[in-house]
């Protein structure tokens, strides 16, 4: 994970400086000149972007859960190292290699590929959304609300072991006969004991309880000497990941451990096992979302409004961050909660989200859109001291969605490694990531921010978008 994290962001920023790179040299300045005009340009926005990723990053933080704490450390080291490389190393190559950065290029692509030219593409698309702004901007927004609609039936909970490889896998068939044959003895709660009383009369007491549970809890009820504590395991009903699992698990927390093992003297207890971890930390996440959600959204304002210099673009484009990451949601909803493609990739559906998918998605991927919008931005304001707005919106997605669309193709390969994978959880990771990236890339970045510039730059007695210039 933070490997092809690295490799995404360093690929991102290596393509911005070198796109402003081929412009200076196509326009006739020396290596020297155009490294230099580089670093001050499209080096500026790297490292605001690379800053902001990482700041973002640190939103994770808040769900005070250790698993995403080593991802967090992690994926920041890695984008601070992608950052520094881009901002020192890259233009000191650039400046050496000089004429030779193109010699090696591939042959069926042509020399034109090496040219900074406009994309004939983009630019066409900006300049017919800039005509109709209002049209454009309306049918952007209901194509990815639409997307994001099944999202509001997301249900979020881990797979069973079970349900998270192909059931043709020996391992996964194997304990699916098992699982037939003896419910829930696969991923049973571990009751720790400690006490005076004798593992006898602690099995006597939660056998009984498990006669009246109505079928939520099971046998049989395996009493282990562990050290100086009793490990009781008792089976749950359910495939140890759903919900029927969950209500088995409050009802020996909450019931069956107080009833059976309450009134003897000097005993504690603890349930621990897969389920209990799975669901204290879904609890603990779903305490701690709120949070990290208020902590990226504010930050990402602040570091935006800081950035470009204006209130409104700033708002708008955490909007545009949203309804991407929206759509993301609907489709990881769609494909795999209902089970649609389920034969094309190749999983079966458990009826569920993965609990902590959602939460790492939010981050990254506005972490990640904050890239592409810090450069587009950037590049539109430079055309504003000589254009008119709305040309000065063609000309900069023109310049800009060449290197936009490239970046998201790498990042969109990059992160379908991920589908590929046996593990329903990473197919779900990589068709979240590779659906919410070209999205952003094409319809938020492509339709939606021109046609939102447009908006809010007319907006009577404001120059919101030339009020971000500087």
């Amino acid at each position: 994970m933070i490997l092809l994290i690295g490799i995404a962001v360093g690929v991102d920023y290596t393509l911005f400086s070198l796109r402003r790179y081929r412009e200076e040299r196509s326009a006739g300045r020396t290596a020297n000149d155009a490294s230099r005009i580089t670093a001050s340009t499209s080096g500026r926005v790297v490292l605001v972007s690379g800053l902001t990723v990482m700041l973002c990053l640190t939103g994770l933080l808040c769900t005070g859960l250790d698993n995403f704490r080593g991802l967090t450390v992690g994926a920041v080291l890695v984008v601070g190292l992608s950052l520094t490389g881009a901002v020192i190393a890259l233009p000191a190559l650039l400046a050496a290699l000089g004429p030779w950065v193109d010699r090696l290029r591939v042959p069926w692509l042509g020399r034109w590929r090496t040219h900074a030219r406009p994309s004939r593409l983009w630019s066409a698309t900006a300049r017919k959304v800039t005509r109709r702004p209002v049209v454009w901007a309306v049918v952007g927004a209901l194509t990815l609300a639409a997307l994001a609609l099944p999202a509001l039936g997301m249900r979020l909970h881990d797979p069973a072991a079970t349900d998270s490889l192909p059931h043709s896998t020996p391992a996964v068939a194997a304990a699916l006969r098992v699982q037939t044959a003896f419910p829930g003895v696969l991923t049973p709660a571990k009751v720790v004991v400690s006490g005076p009383a004798q593992g006898a009369q602690i099995l006597a007491a939660l056998n009984a309880e498990v006669a009246d549970s109505g079928g939520l809890l099971a046998e049989p009820v395996i009493a282990t000497k562990v050290g100086g504590v009793l490990v009781v395991r008792v089976p749950l009903a359910g495939t140890g990941a759903d919900a029927v699992s969950d209500r088995a698990l409050e009802f020996l927390r909450q019931q069956a451990l107080p009833s059976a093992l309450g009134p003897m003297p000097g005993v504690t207890y603890a349930v621990a096992g897969k389920t209990a971890v799975s669901y204290d930390f879904n609890q603990q996440l779903g305490s701690r979302t709120p949070l990290v959600f208020a902590f990226v959204l504010v930050l990402g304002f602040v570091l935006l409004a800081v950035t470009l210099h204006s209130v409104a673009v700033s708002l708008f484009s955490i909007a545009l961050n949203l309804l991407s990451v929206g759509a993301a949601y609907g489709l990881v909803t769609w494909i795999f909660q209902d089970g649609h493609l389920s034969s094309v990739l190749g999983f079966r559906p458990y009826g569920g989200v993965t609990g902590w998918l959602p939460l790492f998605m939010f981050v990254l991927l506005f972490a990640l859109s904050m890239d592409y919008q810090i450069f587009i931005v950037s590049r539109i304001r430079e055309r504003q001291a000589d254009l008119p707005t709305k040309e000065a919106v063609v000309a900069g997605i023109g310049a800009s969605a060449g290197v936009v669309t490239s970046a998201a193709v790498i990042m969109t390969a990059v992160f379908g490694v991920f589908v590929t994978l046996s593990a329903i959880e990473y197919k779900m990771l990589g068709i979240g990531m590779a659906a919410a990236i070209l999205l952003d890339a094409t319809v938020v970045r492509g339709i939606l921010l021109p046609a939102g510039m447009c908006l809010l730059s007319s907006r009577p007695g404001k120059r919101t978008v030339e009020g971000a210039r500087g």
